[in-house]
């Protein structure tokens, strides 16, 4: 079985009763607690889900994204020339053509 399957499923059991628990999960899956761990661990960094002792849990509402994803969005912005324009990392001269050249500033 696929890991996309395995966490379709996971994510249905998680639908239905709101918690499992990674022993039921191994052995419905017919994979190993280790596999389901790192099913587990996936979906929990996709913000699918919250791990708990033993399993998992559907995670609660949240108001704001999922850190890694602020972090990146954050990072992608801060590289922006403040005047907005986007340029080629490969070229070497003045891409904006406001005499930024190319730096971190100017992505």
């Amino acid at each position: 079985m696929w890991a996309k399957e395995r966490h379709r499923l996971i994510l249905s059991m998680l639908s239905a009763s709101q918690q499992v628990s990674a022993n039921d999960l191994a052995q419905m899956l017919n994979v190993s607690r280790e596999t389901v761990r790192r099913d587990l661990l996936d979906l929990e960094e996709s913000g699918q889900v919250s791990r708990v002792h033993g399993g998992a849990v559907l995670p609660e509402p949240r108001s704001e994204e999922p850190f890694r994803q602020r972090m990146t969005t954050q990072i992608r912005q801060s590289r922006r020339c403040p005047q907005g324009c986007r340029t080629d990392p490969a070229r070497t001269d003045d891409p904006c053509g406001r005499g930024h050249h190319y730096s971190p500033v100017c992505p």
